[in-house]
């Protein structure tokens, strides 16, 4: 592969770190960690000039490669003039729907320990041990399902709360190690972990970007990998801690979040892994497009429907808790006051509250942006 390609007497880089095949062309990576689409007749033009050390403009015969170096591979920064600064975004720079993140732990430091836990997902070893904390867990929730409320998890002591929070964060950190270390298993290669806001929501997040070289499945496998990762720890958690009601209280906290971190509706890990099983990019976006194209199959129509099942339920939990739960928890906050129950509880509450004008607040942009959309296209028909 050529390094340089010269053109008009200026020198372009090449930024390509690899070529790989998927089910609907070629993915490029650049050395900045950027990936990108093209179809076989880009990337037989691609490899061509990758093979070459110069263009000539005045040879007819190199027009269309020439144009495609400066309106394709240029712009999108697979090559760049030599000893040009390319944009790399800030650490806490805004992206897509992760409206703000900041680095954790860089590449340098995350690889080593993915690398130590990649023997994990060997499948002759994830195998026995999923089948071993499932078996704790189904056990588990069966001695304890009696123990636990709904009351039960509002309310915390200093102690049952300084539990909860440092499971969370363990947990949380060992999930995207989880990711880290099944994307170091299949490409050998992994980006950082960090934190942000997504959807309005504080996550973590690693960065696993090399799995758009790999296959759905392996892919659905790394979207799968934390998961593994919150079943294994919070078996260990319940195997050291036993029945004891902070212990419970915690641990059925936590696997609420592991559910619904697995339900594919609020673009989560449950999510992705149905695209990627599904050999899409975007299922709901997808779906919607086939729907008002009037092209909607089967897939589609069974996605908007979970989709509307899934809306129906937060809508009518949203209705309970504005209703009823809500104010009955601000009453028995404002009795508990000014103990620490009633300021946790009060917290709570107040918390619950914002994510419901939240929700209202995004539901109702969503529903604008969409109906916008729908009458540009039908502007842009008309006319």
């Amino acid at each position: 592969m050529q390094a340089r390609l010269w053109l008009s007497g200026q020198c372009f880089e090449c930024n390509v770190e690899r070529i790989a095949p998927a089910a609907d062309g070629w993915v490029v990576k650049t050395r900045a960690r950027r990936y990108f689409r093209f179809d076989a007749a880009s990337i037989a033009l691609l490899r061509k000039l990758m093979g070459i050390n110069a263009l000539d403009r005045d040879d007819p015969a190199q027009a269309s490669d020439i144009g495609f170096l400066q309106k394709r591979l240029i712009p999108l920064g697979i090559y760049a003039l030599q000893g040009a600064q390319a944009a790399v975004p800030k650490s806490h720079a805004s992206s897509g729907a992760m409206h703000w993140h900041r680095q954790l732990l860089a590449a340098r430091h995350v690889r080593p320990l993915a690398a130590a836990l990649a023997p994990l997902f060997s499948p002759w070893l994830l195998a026995p041990l999923m089948a071993l904390c499932l078996w704790i867990h189904a056990s588990y929730v069966l001695n304890t399902a009696g123990q636990i409320g709904y009351h039960d998890l509002l309310t915390y002591s200093p102690n049952e709360l300084l539990l909860l929070a440092s499971v969370a964060i363990v947990r949380g950190l060992l999930h995207e190690f989880g990711h880290a270390a099944a994307c170091w298993r299949l490409t050998r290669s992994v980006g950082a972990i960090g934190y942000g806001v997504f959807i309005g929501t504080p996550v973590l997040y690693c960065d696993v970007s090399d799995i758009h070289l790999l296959p759905r499945r392996s892919k659905a496998i790394v979207g799968l990998a934390g998961t593994a990762m919150d079943i294994v720890l919070l078996a260990l958690f319940v195997v050291i801690g036993g029945t004891d009601a902070s212990v419970v209280k915690v641990y059925w906290l936590s696997m609420a979040a592991v559910l619904l971190n697995l339900v594919p509706f609020y673009r989560n890990d449950g999510y992705w892994v149905m695209n990627d099983l599904a050999g899409t990019s975007d299922l709901l976006k997808e779906s919607l497009q086939a729907c008002w194209s009037g092209t909607a199959r089967t897939r589609d129509w069974l996605m908007l429907g979970f989709t509307a099942l899934c809306v129906i339920g937060v809508l009518l939990l949203a209705i309970a808790f504005a209703l009823q739960f809500g104010p009955e928890q601000l009453a028995e906050a404002a009795v508990l006051l000014p103990s620490f129950a009633g300021v946790v509880l009060a917290l709570v509450t107040t918390l619950q509250y914002a994510a419901l004008g939240f929700g209202a607040f995004a539901a109702a942009k969503t529903v604008s942006s969409g109906v916008q959309t729908r009458l540009n296209a039908s502007r842009s028909v008309s006319v």
